[in-house]
């Protein structure tokens, strides 16, 4: 269709052009038009398209439209999106509005994958909301397919550094010392193993 189109079309000019200040007013273009038809560019995978181009989502846009996919109840295309965000954009404490986002009844949590739970998870830790951390963790925990989604290392690092921080330092100990048994010594471990065994008096 023509939103399509155009977005194929200011996708070719971002491609052709050298200046800064003109390529960020087409990417602004893209997304303006991407949230304000997502009815009608519904059926195509426009959105993973219009930000696969290296540069960050700003903020306000990215708040825009997974605003407007759950208002429109476009679950699937809401984790793709979410899931293409956490992958892809480096971190920004800018976009810790996500946190009260997803923390929100507006979200079930059924409609997310289950690496998009644990990445959302390791997201909200980066933003010290570390309780939502925990519960968004054990939620992609109950997936049946948590094991095969997720890789072992990155799941047990991030269990051992999030029960340091929720002061659980006895589990924090289990799960860092899972880690190095298997994959070696990492020095944030090692930091976390040694603050554990003193929080604990020893």
């Amino acid at each position: 269709n023509r939103y399509e189109n155009a977005i194929k079309a200011y996708r070719v000019s971002v491609d052709l052009s050298d200046m800064p200040l003109y390529r960020q007013s087409l990417y602004q273009k893209m997304y303006t038009l991407a949230k304000d038809y997502v009815d009608t560019l519904a059926t195509i995978s426009w959105l993973e398209k219009s930000m696969d181009f290296g540069s960050p989502l700003p903020k306000s846009i990215l708040k825009d439209v997974l605003m407007q996919l759950i208002a429109s109840n476009k679950w699937a295309k809401l984790d793709s999106t979410l899931l293409h965000f956490l992958k892809k954009e480096p971190f920004d404490k800018k976009q810790c509005f996500l946190c009260s986002l997803i923390s929100s009844d507006t979200i079930k949590n059924r409609v997310l994958s289950t690496e998009t739970l644990f990445l959302l998870s390791k997201f909200a830790y980066s933003c010290m909301e570390y309780s939502l951390s925990s519960r968004l963790l054990h939620k992609a925990l109950k997936r049946k397919n948590f094991l095969k989604v997720v890789p072992h290392g990155r799941y047990v690092y991030h269990r051992a550094i999030l029960n340091y921080r929720l002061k659980n330092y006895k589990k924090s100990i289990k799960w860092a010392l899972i880690f190095t048994k298997k994959y070696g010594s990492d020095p944030g471990l090692v930091f976390i193993l040694a603050r554990s065994y003193r929080d604990l008096g020893n």
